[in-house]
């Protein structure tokens, strides 16, 4: 399944690959890598350590499927990534200069 037919099976998300990665990082759906076992570094990359499997960050995206897109779409209609909104929200108020609420 690509990006696309999986944001919208899980809700009409962004088509954006950093948007679907910070969601399923807030829903703790993200996988460890296995290249570098979590810890975003790789010891066989002489230019710099850092693990292009994935990016540097330890955790990458799991394979997109129909059955993590309803596992999303469930967790969604059961409100658990309404703390996700609340923060960026918040985040937003406060770039903009004003209060959260």
């Amino acid at each position: 399944m690509n990006l696309s037919d999986f944001a919208q099976r899980c809700g009409y998300w962004p088509e954006k690959e950093e948007i679907v990665r910070a969601r399923l990082m807030a829903l703790d759906l993200l996988v460890t890598c296995r290249r570098c076992k979590g810890t975003g570094l790789y010891e066989h990359n002489p230019l710099d350590s850092r693990c292009y499997g994935c990016g540097g960050r330890g955790k990458k995206l799991p394979p997109l499927t129909a059955r993590l897109a309803a596992t999303v779409r469930g967790r969604i209609e059961a409100g658990d990534l309404r703390p996700y909104f609340e923060d960026l929200r918040a985040l937003q108020a406060q770039m903009r200069g004003n209060s959260p609420g």
